[in-house]
């Protein structure tokens, strides 16, 4: 366990978007982080001098990385076999960037030679969910007859070449549901945490051998609740972000994709208007995307710190590795 009073050292492996724009802002604003190194398959050098920290070539520099009380692993997720090995053996903290992993199998085995383990399901932490959640647990609206989950995305931009991972399944795991329904997943995982959650059935359409739309029907129980979940993802068309949930007395509905949405109820066909629903919003929850992945920071530092138990299967989303592998299963 490392001292409380001082600042927890930091190793960054892998530097794209997701570190420049979320992780290193979030982590630089921290006081009690140090940001040790950044390590990448590019010369990180300039942006290793801007953070304070040293910059390491890989893979050629792996072995020559700094021992560190954590590590953020954000790089593709078929090319982090290696470093998952190399901080297991040394024992240190590790965070990956979501897919954590693809098959119930490796997921097990990975948290197996190290229960400190997290994944970034950042979205969890944002307000929408976290009243969702306590939503469920009250059940001011009665009980919930069935959800509905949509997402389209624009996942290959503009600028992306051939060359980016996201168009080679060997690094990126899929399409979108590698990409981004993991996110959804997660957030059902979490909202839906005292139910047994089950994939039932599901369909796909792929493009260049990566699904670019999968649809399919969830089953939530838990005693005699049966609680059926419609999920859509798609970048064949737009289709709104949007997460429905269908109570005995009124209906939810939110923008799952945004941090700080609204949550909107619509309470029966003989109301005129939508209103607005007022929940009491948790202590802790994120209304913009970098609160969350502070918050997430948070939560994993507690767990490097001591302050808070180890819970590797919940904290890696170990029913969203399930789902994801039943899935694309069923879509061979």
């Amino acid at each position: 366990m490392m001292a409380q009073s001082s600042p927890c050292s930091i190793g960054i492996v892998g530097a794209g978007a997701i570190v420049t724009q979320h992780h290193l802002p979030v982590l630089l604003a921290r006081p009690d982080v140090r940001i040790a190194y950044l390590a990448d398959t590019r010369n990180v050098s300039a942006l290793a001098a801007i953070s304070g920290s040293s910059a390491f070539l890989l893979p050629q520099q792996l072995d020559s990385l700094p021992r560190v009380d954590a590590v953020l692993l954000a790089t593709p997720w078929g090319a982090r076999a290696p470093y998952y090995e190399a901080f297991a053996r040394a024992g240190i903290p590790v965070m990956a960037e979501k897919p954590f992993a693809m098959l119930e199998t490796e997921h097990a085995a990975l948290i197996r030679a190290n229960p400190r383990l997290t994944c970034n399901y950042n979205r969890r932490w944002f307000s929408s969910i976290l009243s969702m959640k306590a939503i469920m647990a009250t059940q001011p609206l009665g009980r919930l007859k069935s959800v509905s989950v949509c997402e389209s995305a624009m996942m290959r931009g503009t600028g992306k070449g051939e060359q980016h991972y996201q168009f080679k399944r060997e690094l990126s795991g899929g399409g979108i549901l590698a990409e981004r329904g993991v996110h959804t997943l997660s957030q059902l995982d979490f909202i839906f945490a005292n139910f047994d959650l089950q994939v039932t059935a599901g369909e796909g359409i792929l493009q260049d051998g990566l699904d670019v739309q999968v649809k399919a029907a969830l089953l939530a129980t838990s005693g005699d609740a049966r609680v059926p979940i419609d999920y859509f993802l798609t970048l064949l068309r737009p289709a709104p972000s949007l997460s429905v949930y269908r109570f005995e007395h009124a209906s939810i509905s939110f923008d799952h994709g945004v941090p700080g949405a609204q949550l909107v109820m619509h309470a029966g066909v003989n109301q005129r208007a939508d209103s607005w629903l007022v929940t009491s919003r948790a202590q802790l929850s994120a209304s913009e995307i970098n609160q969350s992945f502070h918050l997430q920071w948070d939560s994993f530092l507690a767990t490097v710190r001591g302050e808070s138990p180890l819970q590797p299967e919940i904290d890696t989303s170990l029913r969203t590795t399930t789902m994801v592998e039943k899935l694309y299963q069923l879509m061979r």
